[in-house]
């Protein structure tokens, strides 16, 4: 469940500069619930891991008007060298391709406004930013001179435990054939498979068996590569020497079928090397490869325009959670010394969506006089009334002036403030 929506839009109202200058409670970090990156699409980050459905798409909500996304999700990021930072995606512009978004040590210090202008790396996959470093880390090879990358991932059916295994490009599909011994494996056409999946873990860490905790790859199986080309080829991994060895090398060998056929096996060894210290991007077409450092950031971009996708690189450390104080005194001490609306159970807005008016129900024991401020996705005051309160009341505010769409309510006097988002119908 995301815990904390629209602060985008809050930050800019009470004045970021003030906002962003408070420590974060991190108390029991250790229990919160770290975020991964998806291994059925690269198209799912880390960052989309509390999305629903649109116009919800994790770290932001979509914008109909500019067909961008405003951050509404603080997160709290742990670095390659085991220090935190708290990150905002404040926007993407999605017209321009250009990423906004701000990062500072937890106390507020050392604040980084960075402007990513993420057509300048258009012909590659992703672009790479370094929180600890406080620089771009463009290191991929173009975008369609591989079609499969030979990495380490975290398994979610292993509790997110760390494998070896192939992860392929966008537009490239694959067929997994099982054969029932090598020699058929090894005679195998297509015409043994006819189903070819887009999932980018087709082949994952499934290549292999554990033997007495070694790797053996499977001689049975057999992968047919449909590259964005439309040519078909043959794969089946050969060996496999561990990165604690000090080698880190997995044997491959392919096959064209389609096109110029290959009459045989072409064989080849990808190096991850020492410690599975780099990935490797290969094309099935060419013998060419690219070894990649995987331990240099801690953030990716997807370069794609209209893609709200962003990756953490967890296999190397980074931890990524979503800051979870979404109400009372959000940038402030967690503890606060007045009455407070701090949860679900104290608050709740009705109906959603809604159209005329909206009704919050409260928990709060003393007459209270609250602010109620109603703010687009822009930050633009949309509504502003003042009420009074007592014991087991409702709210009601008229909103029959706002357009159709999604909106934060601010409910706040001196000792509380608490944040909900609303649909208007």
């Amino acid at each position: 469940m995301k815990r904390l929506r629209l602060l985008a839009v809050l930050m800019l109202i009470a004045g970021l500069a003030t906002q962003m200058n408070a420590q974060l409670d991190t108390t029991g970090l250790s229990g919160w619930d770290q975020m991964y990156n998806s291994m059925a699409s690269w198209e799912e980050g880390a960052f989309s891991a509390h999305a629903t459905t649109h116009p919800d798409y994790g770290w932001g909500t979509y914008n109909m008007l500019t067909h961008g996304l405003v951050g509404d999700s603080i997160y709290i990021v742990k670095l390659l060298d085991g220090n935190y930072k708290r990150l905002w995606i404040r926007e993407k512009k999605s017209i321009a391709n250009r990423y906004l978004f701000w990062y500072s040590d937890l106390d507020g210090s050392n604040e980084m406004q960075i402007d990513l202008a993420i057509n300048d790396y258009s012909t590659k996959h992703f672009v790479n930013y370094s929180l600890s470093g406080d620089s771009i880390v463009a290191t991929q090879p173009e975008y369609n001179s591989w079609d499969l990358v030979l990495t380490r991932f975290l398994q979610p059916e292993l509790g997110y435990y760390t494998v070896t295994g192939f992860v392929a490009n966008e537009d490239v599909s694959i067929s997994v054939y099982s054969a029932p011994d090598s020699v058929t494996a090894a005679t195998a056409t297509i015409a043994d498979t006819t189903t070819f999946t887009d999932s980018i873990a087709a082949i994952g860490n499934g290549w292999y068996k554990l033997d007495n905790m070694s790797i053996v790859p499977l001689d049975t199986l057999v992968y047919f590569i449909k590259v964005a080309t439309g040519e078909i080829y043959k794969l089946q991994m050969t060996y496999f020497e561990s990165g604690y060895s000090g080698k880190g090398r997995v044997g491959i060998r392919k096959q064209r079928l389609t096109g110029i056929p290959q009459n045989e096996f072409v064989h080849d060894t990808l190096v991850m090397g020492s410690f599975y210290a780099g990935d490797v991007h290969f094309s099935m077409s060419v013998d060419t490869k690219y070894l990649v450092n995987r331990a240099n950031w801690e953030i990716g971009f997807k370069t794609a325009q209209f893609s709200s996708s962003i990756r953490a690189n967890s296999v190397s450390g980074v931890e990524l959670y979503t800051y979870p104080n979404a109400d009372g005194t959000i940038w402030g001490p967690a503890v606060s010394t007045g009455p407070s609306i701090s949860g679900v159970s104290d608050l709740s807005i009705y109906p959603v969506p809604a159209t005329d008016h909206i009704f919050i129900r409260h928990r709060l024991s003393t007459p209270h006089t609250l602010n109620l401020s109603v703010y687009d996705l822009t930050g633009k005051l949309m509504v502003d009334r003042t009420v009074e309160t007592n014991e087991g009341t409702e709210m009601q505010l008229d909103i029959s002036s706002l357009n159709p769409g999604i909106y934060m309510m601010q409910i706040q006097n001196s000792e509380f403030r608490a944040v909900r988002k609303f649909t208007v119908r």
